[in-house]
């Protein structure tokens, strides 16, 4: 799935964001597919308090004002956007779709990075 967009948030971000943020990141990375151009996250919020923030279910309002606050530092370093608010649903958890910014603005090369020491 998305390891290499993992890598990448982390070449990015790591060091510019709070650790609980580049936790949320990493996750929204990892669960984004390689293979599209414009890497996004769809789960939820309810997604990111469970297996990003280890919250137990039922998922509390408290967990989600404590995912709002981790995403801040995202918004802000832009590091992710907002391109679809969640639509309520009423028996289940609402989704937002949020882009990532995993563009790297140095000429990286991400098959250098992954390549193991041996090779």
């Amino acid at each position: 799935m998305g390891a290499r967009n993992n890598l990448r948030a982390y070449a990015l971000y790591a060091g510019k964001v709070p650790p609980l943020a580049m936790q949320i990141l990493g996750y929204m990375a990892t669960v984004s597919k390689d293979a599209d151009k414009e890497p996004w996250y769809g789960q939820g919020h309810e997604a990111i308090a469970q297996f990003a923030l280890g919250r137990r279910e039922p998922i509390t309002d408290s967990d989600l004002k404590a995912v709002q606050r981790a995403l801040k530092p995202l918004f802000e370093a832009k590091a992710i956007a907002l391109e679809r608010r969640g639509a309520f649903r009423r028996n289940a958890p609402s989704t937002a779709r949020y882009g990532l910014n995993l563009e790297l603005p140095l000429p990286v090369d991400i098959a250098e990075m992954e390549r193991q020491p041996d090779e």
